[in-house]
């Protein structure tokens, strides 16, 4: 329960968040793929976040640290989890419980903060569950700002991310993939569990119309192995015999590409506003986006397709059901035939039309702003009126309209 008396002090007490982290600076849109940056930016456009606090250590005990580190393992990137860098955190953590803001009714915790940063109550928010972060292995968890990690450190990680969760009031993940994990595999109370979803980097600036006459599919992913563009690549060959008209447009950290009807585009950045443009003027001339990743936690790409009306192929392992849902396609990504084959499908332009009206259907439940929500909503501070994300993506009921 909010308490709104009135302070002689501080004037009317309003409902408030906070955020705390580590080891990523909350204003740099690559963090977490833009979420922490536009989560802030809303919870303040909505005049209750109380500010940020770095949980991470004082700059000198991180240099220190970092030292250490390197001196004993120069090729590994989880810095986090070596014990300097955890004793640091540890040494500067009552300097860190001294610095503003520190009146909120609760506090927004990423996954991976370690320790306790928190002055109030937490809510844990992240992509993965524990025991999936150990299902990936330290090969995969680089893909997910862990390069270098070992196995030991892993399980360090994993076992924070346990801890937080447990003592957490409330754990928003972005997908029911994560939630059914953490439930069944953890025995958090599902009463505490929430799905808040993602939002979009990516928005049109006004009305898309789309030719559908011919196929044209969009590729975006930096990690290509992960994201599956030689899989996408493969699969677009054996599509073009029968459609030789048909596009693949590839943004992202693509190889050199040299094959009949593609055009790779390179990286393109979300803090560069030109990229930004040339990202929308892609989805704009899209029938398809293609992404069918071998591991996805929710897949924001997807939620920024169906923001321009644009149907997805996605892989079928992770939290892209929540993200794609009835405005696309699920294949298994390691099957060669089921891609070619979904492609085949969406090359059908009254297809690719109606899953296109689908996903534009789900797109006003995936912005920041519904995020930022259901966060307050978990915090036990939200208005009344928002609701839980599954009722917001009821596919039946958008099929039934379309």
């Amino acid at each position: 329960m909010v308490d709104h008396a009135v302070s002689e002090a501080h004037g009317p007490s309003l409902p408030t968040v906070a955020m705390t982290g580590a080891w990523f600076d909350p204003d740099d849109l690559r963090v977490w793929s833009g979420m922490v940056t536009n989560v802030v930016a809303e919870l303040s456009a909505m005049g209750v976040f109380a500010g940020y606090r770095d949980a991470g250590p004082a700059r000198w005990a991180a240099r220190a640290a970092l030292a250490v580190l390197r001196s004993r393992d120069p090729r590994s990137g989880a810095a986090p989890l070596h014990p300097a860098m955890r004793a640091a955190a540890f040494l500067s953590g009552p300097a860190v419980r001294r610095r503003p803001p520190r009146h909120a009714q609760a506090w927004v915790v990423p996954a991976g903060t370690l320790g306790h940063p928190a002055s109030g109550p937490e809510i844990a928010w992240c992509e993965m569950a524990p025991s999936q972060l150990l299902a990936l292995g330290p090969a995969r968890a680089a893909a997910f700002g862990l390069p270098g990690v070992t196995a030991g450190q892993l399980r360090a990680l994993a076992r924070a991310h346990l801890a937080l969760h447990r003592r957490a009031r409330s754990s928003c993940t972005v997908s029911q993939w994560a939630a059914d994990a953490l439930v069944d595999a953890h025995g958090i109370d599902r009463r505490r569990v929430h799905v808040v979803g993602c939002g979009r980097n990516i928005v049109p600036r006004g009305p898309v119309v789309h030719d559908w006459s011919t196929p044209r599919f969009l590729f975006v992913g930096n990690d290509w192995q992960r994201k599956n563009g030689p899989a996408v690549m493969s699969a677009f060959r054996t599509l073009r015999h029968r459609h030789p008209g048909a596009r693949l447009d590839v943004a992202g950290g693509h190889p050199p590409l040299d094959a009949a009807g593609v055009r790779g585009h390179g990286q393109l950045r979300l803090d560069r506003p030109e990229d930004r443009r040339r990202l929308a003027a892609l989805f704009t001339g899209a029938t398809c986006l293609v992404m069918p990743s071998t591991v996805e936690p929710f897949g924001i790409v997807y939620a920024e397709a169906a923001g321009f009306g644009v149907a997805s192929i996605a892989g079928n392992i992770g939290g892209t059901t929540t993200a794609v849902g009835a405005g696309g396609l699920l294949v298994d990504p390691t099957d060669h035939r089921a891609l070619v084959d979904a492609m085949e499908t969406m090359a059908d332009p009254a297809t690719a039309q109606r899953l296109g009206r689908l996903a534009a259907q789900r797109a006003p439940a995936l912005t920041w702003r519904k995020v930022a929500e259901r966060i307050l909503r978990a915090a036990g501070i939200a208005p009344p009126d928002v609701g839980a994300l599954a009722a917001f993506l009821d596919d039946r009921q958008l099929e039934a309209t379309c």
